[in-house]
């Protein structure tokens, strides 16, 4: 089994897992991922089965989808010209 030191690095990993999802997601979004976490931890496999790699390539295959996707949107958000502005502003 694991040692107190292993269980305090898990439950303090698994703390700031939370603290970092509240921070960046809105109550909605926080409870869907919190409600998928505890499922996991009840035994849910969600189509996965018992320590499958598949899980991995979906996680970081997500994450780059997901990146590329807001790339793209800092790209553009940089391409605006500001067409009329303030009478002070020469």
């Amino acid at each position: 089994m694991y040692t107190k030191k292993q269980e305090k690095r898990a439950l303090n990993d698994f703390h700031q897992s939370l603290e970092i999802m509240a921070k960046t997601m809105n109550k909605e979004e926080y409870s869907l991922v919190a409600g998928v976490m505890f499922r996991l931890l009840m035994g849910s496999r969600f189509g996965y089965t018992e320590h499958d790699p598949r899980i991995l390539q979906d996680v970081q295959s997500i994450w780059v989808r997901t990146n590329k996707k807001n790339m793209k949107t800092k790209k553009k958000i940089l391409k605006l010209k500001v067409i009329r502005g303030d009478k002070r502003v020469k």
